[in-house]
């Protein structure tokens, strides 16, 4: 399997975490721009889903409380968050893209976390434990933060909603939506298939919407393909007892 993460690094980072594909050749995808992330239509809405920069790169993120956003836990390994930003993004070349979209506002970072069952990995997808973090921000006003799931909340063969910043073709950087279609579950993970899109190089931690509530954050899968989501109702105790403790 030629397994990868999804967040989206510049060309000093590690490979398995997605270098630019000017370096390594990353799968770009032959879909339209009508199709979504890999394919699905560009998103101005959905406020609470935003960018968390990392420095060198970025992966996306949901609001779940005004100061708190929810992603993927490979997303801080190793890597300190600058700041998370809120806005539609701006498709930039994904072999030129070197900071944060224009059309964002930027919330700082103050702390992050990972959940503490959480074991990197660069050879296992799905992750057999939980790839889901939080990063405390600035307090964020203006946005109404989601809901995420604290029990089953999705049903096989259901169509479920992706949102994220990551690769679409040649660029990256632009919110895009496209819908998922959930395949099974483990403990660990939400597994989807290709519906109106897929998620790729860059969604890492953004949202599957199954309804109102997160039920998985992009995890990993196989080349331009991320089929593997982390589940959130798995790790709903502990992220309610650190938005508590960030309070």
């Amino acid at each position: 399997m030629n397994f990868r993460l999804s967040s989206l690094v510049l060309s000093s980072l590690l490979a398995a975490c997605g270098t630019n594909s000017a370096s390594t050749g990353i799968s770009t995808s032959s879909d339209s721009a009508n199709d979504a992330i890999n394919g699905g239509a560009a998103d101005s809405g959905d406020p609470a889903v935003g960018l968390l920069w990392l420095g060198s790169g970025f992966c996306s993120g949901t609001l779940i409380a005004p100061n708190v956003v929810l992603t993927a836990g490979h997303c801080i390994h190793g890597e300190t968050v600058e700041g998370f930003y809120i806005g539609k993004g701006k498709a930039t070349s994904v072999n030129t893209f070197d900071g944060p979209p224009a059309n964002t506002t930027r919330y700082a970072a103050l702390a992050q976390a990972a959940d503490p069952k959480y074991v990197a990995s660069e050879t296992q997808c799905p992750n057999q434990t939980l790839d889901v973090a939080l990063v405390k921000i600035e307090p964020v006003t203006s946005v109404k933060p989601l809901t995420y799931a604290t029990g089953t909340d999705y049903s096989v063969n259901e169509k479920c909603t992706a949102i994220g910043f990551g690769q679409h073709g040649s660029t990256v950087e632009a919110k895009r939506k496209a819908t998922e279609i959930v395949t099974d579950a483990t403990s660990s993970s939400v597994n989807v298939t290709k519906g109106s899109g897929i998620t790729a190089q860059g969604d890492s931690g953004g949202p599957l919407l199954c309804g109102s509530n997160i039920v998985g954050v992009t995890s990993c899968g196989d080349g331009a393909s991320f089929t593997a989501y982390g589940r959130v109702d798995s790790a709903s105790s502990w992220i309610a007892a650190q938005v508590k403790a960030w309070k």
